[in-house]
């Protein structure tokens, strides 16, 4: 499938043809390298939208650079799933991928509001933690301490406080920070692509 794709950086991301083309556009250019991060601008509603669409398509992307150990999925069909903790800022974000096939599994994307419960967030292999959760950070990472979960946020400080992938608007661009010591402390590898095009990498973990 082709992608034709243009791109403005006055504070906007323009992509030609469908949304199902946007998203595959964004999909393809984000998952290859993770180098492109589009330009945004700040404060209005369309804007975090599309801050938002970004960041859910590094969420999906993730996933492909992300290896569980087997005890993660109970059989060869099980889905992948994506679970958000918080207030969910992603509004619609997730629609157009969420009835696609990462590696060969179904993904289901949950949002579970401010209350889940353990056996929830255990269930998800990636939970993208939001901002309204700062003061619970540390009771969510204990929750998940020693599940195979990949934590991702873009709460400041996020890795430095033991999450996995933090995402950070610099600049008016989406970068990453890795905290690879807690990703192998949860038994989770993080392909050496991803690691590469991060702007910081912790190795300790926490």
């Amino acid at each position: 499938m082709e992608f034709r794709q243009t791109f403005r950086f006055s504070g906007s991301l323009i992509l030609e043809g469908s949304r199902l083309a946007l998203w595959g556009a964004a999909i393809v250019l984000l998952a290859v390298v993770f180098q492109v991060t589009p330009v945004f601008a700040q404060s209005t509603d369309a804007q975090t939208h599309e801050e938002y669409t970004v960041k859910a398509a590094f969420c999906h992307k993730f996933l492909f650079f992300t290896d569980w150990p087997e005890a993660a999925f109970p059989d060869q069909s099980s889905p992948i799933t994506i679970g958000i903790i918080g207030k969910d800022p992603f509004g619609d974000s997730f629609e157009e991928i969420a009835s696609s096939a990462v590696l060969g599994r179904p993904l289901i994307v949950v949002s579970f509001g401010s209350s889940p419960t353990t056996q929830q967030i255990h269930s998800c292999h990636l939970v993208f933690i939001a901002r309204s959760e700062r003061r619970r950070l540390p009771q969510i990472l204990e929750a998940l301490s020693g599940s195979p979960t990949l934590t991702v946020s873009d709460l400041r400080g996020f890795v430095d406080a033991g999450g996995m992938i933090g995402l950070t608007n610099k600049q008016d661009r989406v970068h990453i920070e890795i905290n690879r010591g807690a990703a192998e402390n949860a038994g989770l590898s993080l392909r050496s692509k991803l690691l590469r095009v991060a702007d910081r990498v912790l190795e300790g973990g926490q």
